[in-house]
Formats: structure tokens, C-alpha cells, sequence
């Protein structure tokens, strides 16, 4: 069994559940047992509208869906709930509780993501030690529709964000090489899974994109503690990881281990 830390490092695909309508609760959530299954390591409960009993009960089944599964729950703002049912860890926006504040509540041990937009919202982040930041939104989205897309090229401005970060925003299966083109190495997606009959399929075809593309560079594999010997295969497109086949530690499910 891997440490949290090290599950996150490892996982290029992250699944964000957002409720915004209870009554449609049955099918995300089915959805989401599907996306698990089929490897989602990272998986982030979103309820901005719900009460707090109805929040923290929902947590508590995402929690325990997550647990069977090996996989990290991360909860989005709530920190008081994040520790009563004792997520994996938090993930802040800009406007939240400060992230010093947050680790003091939950410990070393948990992982604290935030929520960023540019250059500089990220080094702060950073520098505050955040486990890992969310950069967008890419293209426009629905979740957040009055946000405005920071294009593609942003990402190229991370190169030398020394943290995990994942971007998100729009992102699906028709333009997630753009991203991985321009540096991308992880993503956040919700729509893209959860809207799609097949959310298990959606889960293989994306991390596909991610772990298996010739735009990998040496420097992901370092990260991944390739040995040298191995890097010649490196861009060579196959169905499976070039390097590492089903245990690749970019890609689902058997080289993500479980966490501790």
C-alpha cells in the first residue's frame, strides 16, 4: 500500500461529483461506482447548496464508496466536514478558509488542493504548500459558467510549478490532447464522465489520452521514477503504457496501488 501523497502523484485522472440537484443524486452516484470501478483514484464531492446534515450524510457515502475502491475522497470547501468524516483531504478555492488554517484543522497528513486561475495564483499556492493545485477553467464549462476560459496556452505558463496540478475546466475526450499538447499531464473532468452512458468507458478512453501519447516527455517519467534503461521506448503509441503496460503509475487501475 502507497501513502495518499504519493496515490496523487501517480494518478493523472481526477473526477469531480458535482450535486446541484438532489433529485438526480441516484444516477451520479451510479456514475461515479462505474467511474471507480473502471479506475478514478481522485474523486472530489462538490455541494454548494445542500444543508449541512444533508452534506455531511452524503459525505459519509461517498467516503465509504471511495474506501472500498482504494481511492481518495477529497471534499470541495468544507473543511469541518472533510475532517468529521474523515476525507482524504480538502480542496480550497481562492475565497475559502486560508490554507495554513486548513492543515492546522486536518493535519500533515491530509492532502489540501486550491483552486487557481494564473501564474501567480499558483505560486502562492505553492509556496503555502498546498499538496496539489487546480488550473483553469480551460475552455468554458458549465459548472462555473460565468467563469471566463484561460485558453489552452495557459498551461504552458506552469513549467515550472513544482507541485502536482491538474486542469480542468470543458475538458472531455473531443479536446484533451490540446491540453496534454500544451503540457498538461493530469485533468480534472466531470461532465465528460458523468454525463456519459458509459462513464466507465469514458474513465479507460481519457486516461488512455493522458498515459499513452507521444507528447510525454522525460521529465514525466523521472517523475515516475522510470529508470533511464527505459526511456528509449519513450512516445512509442500503443493500447497500453509504453513503459509500464497495465501498471503504469499514470494510468488505472493496478499501478495506483492503495492508499494508506
Amino acid at each position: 500500500m502507497i501513502s495518499k501523497k504519493k496515490l496523487l502523484l501517480n494518478t493523472s485522472l481526477y473526477l469531480i461529483v458535482s450535486v446541484t440537484d438532489y433529485k438526480q443524486l441516484s444516477l451520479l452516484y451510479a456514475q461515479a461506482q462505474k467511474a471507480l470501478k473502471a479506475g478514478i483514484k481522485i474523486l472530489q464531492l462538490r455541494c454548494k447548496d445542500l444543508e449541512d446534515c444533508t452534506f455531511y450524510n452524503l459525505a459519509l457515502r461517498f467516503r465509504e464508496l471511495t474506501k472500498r475502491r482504494s481511492s481518495l475522497f477529497i471534499l470541495n470547501d468544507r473543511v469541518d466536514i472533510a475532517f468529521n468524516c474523515n476525507a482524504d483531504g480538502v480542496h480550497l478555492g481562492q475565497n475559502d478558509l486560508p490554507l495554513a488554517c486548513a492543515r492546522n484543522i486536518l493535519g500533515k497528513n491530509k492532502i489540501i488542493g486550491k483552486s487557481t486561475h494564473n501564474l501567480k495564483q499558483a505560486l502562492q499556492a505553492q509556496s503555502e504548500r498546498a499538496d496539489y493545485i487546480g488550473f483553469g477553467p480551460i475552455f468554458k464549462t458549465k459548472t462555473k459558467p460565468n467563469a471566463d476560459a484561460i485558453g489552452p496556452d495557459a498551461i504552458r505558463l506552469l513549467k515550472n510549478i513544482k507541485i502536482p496540478f491538474f486542469v480542468l475546466g470543458g475538458i472531455n475526450q473531443d479536446n484533451i490532447k490540446e491540453v496534454v499538447s500544451a503540457g498538461a499531464r493530469r485533468v480534472a473532468v466531470s461532465s465528460a464522465i458523468l454525463s456519459r452512458r458509459n462513464s466507465g468507458q469514458a474513465v479507460k478512453n481519457m486516461v488512455g489520452t493522458l498515459c499513452c501519447t507521444k507528447e510525454r516527455t522525460v521529465w514525466d517519467f523521472k517523475e515516475a521514477n522510470v529508470p533511464q534503461s527505459r526511456m528509449h521506448r519513450l512516445g512509442k503509441q500503443s493500447s497500453k503504457c509504453p513503459l509500464y503496460g497495465d501498471t503504469c503509475p499514470f494510468a488505472f487501475p493496478n499501478g495506483a496501488g492503495k492508499a494508506t
